[in-house]
């Protein structure tokens, strides 16, 4: 089964901060939910659930489902800061571990924007347990780091993040930016610079076992991200 919609529940604080346990019985209508900590920028350990950035995420069946999903907050200790939104997937490629062993994440896809909008980009990486070699990961994780790096200062990225999420490598690790549009996304991830030059690097030395590539468009929103609404800097 595929996903029609995701929804995103992001919350910064001021100190690290353990993720608060996932939900332990998924509503009608919601496929997959759990939540995790960007550990990249805390400093943490992968399998910590630890950080100054919290993420829950869910893929739903129904908007109907996504909405009610959405009237809940996952944190038990208030945020500095929050933002939530609806997100309605236009481009999908790859397969990751949120929904079965390996499968696509959305199967129904909206239409391409017409015109020039603010665009969510999730993607996410995994590797096979059987057999699993940590210098893979470590070499991958590498290359996020070096892509991140790069990414700062960019005049039409809102702004990065990834996510370990709970349970270490149980599911498929994401990450998640916000652009000002399409084509500064796409200038960004295929010409030639520090992304194509690690994604290149990445596949030939074969650091992950599957991956998958949405890109979203952000219909409704609540709250700010940096002090703006991602969907309308």
């Amino acid at each position: 089964m595929s996903a029609r919609l995701a929804t995103i529940q992001l919350a910064r604080f001021d100190r690290i901060t353990p993720a608060p346990a996932p939900p332990a019985q998924l509503p009608d209508g919601v496929l997959f939910a759990t939540i995790g900590a960007d550990i990249r920028a805390a400093g943490t350990e992968p399998t910590s659930a630890q950080g100054f950035v919290l993420l829950q995420l869910a893929l739903h069946a129904t908007p109907e489902a996504a909405r009610q999903f959405l009237t809940e907050s996952p944190w038990s200790t208030k945020p500095m800061e929050q933002f939530q939104a609806l997100l309605s997937p236009y481009h999908h490629k790859g397969e990751a571990n949120f929904l079965g062993p390996v499968a696509p994440l959305f199967a129904e896809l909206e239409p391409a924007p017409a015109a020039p909008c603010p665009v969510c980009v999730l993607t996410s990486v995994g590797w096979n347990t059987e057999n699993f070699d940590i210098r893979r990961a470590q070499e991958f994780g590498a290359g996020v780091n070096a892509i991140r790096n790069s990414m700062t200062g960019l005049p039409h990225l809102h702004s990065q993040q990834s996510f370990f999420l709970q349970g270490g490598l149980r599911y498929d690790p994401v990450t998640l930016t916000f652009w000002r549009n399409e084509q500064a996304l796409t200038q960004f991830a295929y010409a030639r610079g520090p992304h194509r030059h690690q994604m290149d690097k990445q596949e030939q030395l074969a650091t992950w076992d599957r991956g998958s590539f949405s890109r979203l468009l952000m219909t409704e929103t609540a709250g700010t991200w940096y002090g703006s609404d991602p969907a309308t800097f």
